[in-house]
């Protein structure tokens, strides 16, 4: 098992520690002993008093090299949970950049906009479920209808209403100029925003696009 360096920088100062210790007792104990008469120690004592020293010591020596080495595992365990995560994360949203919105179709009458049609499709291998988002021309945002699912490399039309209808005499407001926001439900649960075919964000939990936006018009001519 190959140790990472903090580890073992970990067991180096413990060891070093251990060792200080060691020799601040043998010091304290030579300097404290005495030099001559029937209490001065025999070589039989000092054995067996740095022997019983030696043993806690190597005790104390081994929980920490055990320490450092759970210490050790657990990072590993961590930092391999961390990649599997990432990894299964960059593939889930790998998988959701197979969804693909086309540009908005525009109904209505001249200089009106009264409804919208989004074509979705989906290159993942299994289906994707309710199926909706939006389409926004400059601030004005229409909200698709909701689509059930869509089957695997298939794709479906999703209509939308402008309620009331969008005005065109805005030269930017056009089907090129408008930004399409699609979100669905994976096959494991997990929903997704596309924004104009971007990054997918994940979303925590089903979340309806904004209702309708737009500019009151003074007056709407009928439908032809």
């Amino acid at each position: 098992m190959n140790l990472d360096r903090k580890t073992w920088q970990l067991i180096t100062t413990a060891g070093l520690f251990l060792l200080a210790a060691l020799l601040c007792v043998a010091a304290w104990a030579v300097a404290n002993a005495p030099q001559s008469g029937p209490d001065r120690p025999k070589v039989t004592d000092w054995m067996q008093a740095w022997g019983s020293i030696a043993g806690v010591f190597a005790g104390l020596a081994a929980a920490g090299a055990a320490t450092a080495l759970l210490l050790f595992e657990r990072r590993q365990a961590r930092q391999a949970r961390d990649e599997l995560a990432a990894e299964r994360s960059s593939e889930d949203e790998r998988r959701a950049q197979l969804v693909f919105t086309s540009q908005p179709g525009i109904a209505g009458v001249t200089g009106w906009i009264r409804g919208v049609r989004v074509r979705v499709y989906n290159h993942r291998l299994s289906p994707i479920h309710r199926v909706t988002g939006s389409v926004n021309f400059q601030g004005r945002v229409v909200q698709l209808e909701v689509k059930d699912f869509i089957l695997p490399a298939e794709y479906a039309e999703i209509n939308g209403t402008a309620q009331p209808p969008i005005s065109t005499a805005d030269a930017r407001i056009s089907s090129q100029e408008s930004i399409v926001t699609v979100e669905f439900t994976d096959s494991s649960g997990q929903r997704w925003r596309r924004v104009g075919n971007g990054h997918p964000r994940r979303v925590p939990r089903y979340v309806f696009p904004r209702s309708s936006q737009s500019i009151e018009p003074e007056s709407v001519p009928p439908a032809e």
